[in-house]
């Protein structure tokens, strides 16, 4: 990633909260990925998360471009298949 990806993070965390109940998956813009990474927290104590509250379990997606279009080709041929 470079030095801009936790900004772009924490922009995109202004528009709408990636928590989910005691999970969040925080993102950024794939512009900012050099290569595709997941990072994973675990805090039995919990994470402060904005205003909502606080997290056990937090994944930072980081996909690039290549990723994110694989991601939709699965998406578009699995779509019927969870109906």
């Amino acid at each position: 990633m470079d030095q801009k990806m936790a900004d772009s993070a924490l922009e995109r965390e202004k528009l709408a909260t990636t928590k989910l109940g005691k999970i969040a998956i925080p993102h950024g813009g794939i512009e900012h990925v050099l290569k595709p990474t997941l990072g994973i927290l675990t805090s039995q104590a919990g994470v402060k998360w904005n205003h909502d509250g606080q997290v056990n379990l937090v994944f930072f997606i980081a996909f690039n471009q290549q990723l994110e279009s694989l991601n939709c080709q699965v998406k578009c041929n699995t779509n019927g298949l969870f109906l």
